[in-house]
Formats: structure tokens, C-alpha cells, sequence
């Protein structure tokens, strides 16, 4: 299913985001020099335990520079990177099997 997470000298990180306008679901941030064209093609997604999925882009709904990173006192963490780009994606969601019913 899945493999660890090293960046395989890949230009581009994928990683699940929440969706700040739609509590529960998520969305997929893309970090590199050309986040923004990865609409409708398969990506490896990180996950938090270290391991990579494979998730269907749909479309780009929001694309802007890197402006680092910081916590949540506003300290910043990681610095902003020149010529990369943050791009939010909607993606598929993979279809799960029915779970049985309990027995009573």
C-alpha cells in the first residue's frame, strides 16, 4: 500500500491539509517550483505516520508563493523559498468497502 516517506530527490512534496471552510474534510497542499500543474495526475501524498498514498488531483483552487512557515504564535519556523509555490488541490477520494453490520 503504502512506502516511507523520503523525498526521493523529488522537486515537489505533497501532503493532506485540513479544509478550514469545510470541518472534517481535507484537501491536498503541493510545495515546489511548479505546485500549480499538477491538476487531474496521480501524486504521492505524505502521510503523518512517515508513509506515502497514491491520490487523484482533481483541480487547483488555490496557488500562491512559499511564505514559510510559522507556529502558532506567529514565530516563523521555516523560511520562505524563492521560486517555490504552494498549490491546493481537491482530490478523489478512494472508494472504501461497506463495513458489516453488527450482529445484536
Amino acid at each position: 500500500m503504502a512506502k516511507k516517506n523520503e523525498n526521493n530527490g523529488r522537486q515537489h512534496k505533497a501532503s493532506f491539509s485540513k479544509d478550514s471552510r469545510n470541518p472534517g474534510k481535507y484537501n491536498v497542499l503541493v510545495e515546489g517550483p511548479n505546485a500549480q500543474k499538477f491538476a487531474t495526475k496521480r501524486v504521492p501524498v505524505g502521510m503523518r505516520n512517515g508513509t506515502e498514498k497514491e491520490v487523484q488531483l482533481l483541480d487547483c483552487f488555490w496557488f500562491g508563493p512559499d511564505e514559510g512557515r510559522s507556529d502558532e504564535n506567529g514565530n516563523m519556523v521555516e523560511a520562505p523559498k524563492p521560486g517555490h509555490f504552494k498549490a491546493l488541490y481537491h482530490f478523489k477520494p478512494e472508494e472504501r468497502e461497506p463495513e458489516p453490520e453488527p450482529e445484536f
